[in-house]
């Protein structure tokens, strides 16, 4: 799993004399994890943390 996060360290000390908050994301291929499984190796426990997840076709599919 890379672990490569946008924006970069360097552009986030940029953002960060402008802004109280800087999103930070990145991008995991997991074909094979649920998206409870990614959360859980991603967030460490008593650590606060979320998880936005997408679907191709969601627009015809509930959950």
């Amino acid at each position: 799993m890379r672990s490569d996060c946008t924006p970069t360290r360097e552009e986030s000390r940029g953002l960060a004399s402008t802004h109280a908050l800087i999103p930070l994301y990145r991008e995991v291929l997991a074909d094979m994890l649920t998206p409870v499984r990614a959360y859980s190796l991603l967030c460490p426990p008593n650590t606060p943390g979320f998880l936005l997840e997408s679907v191709e076709g969601g627009e015809r599919l509930a959950r």
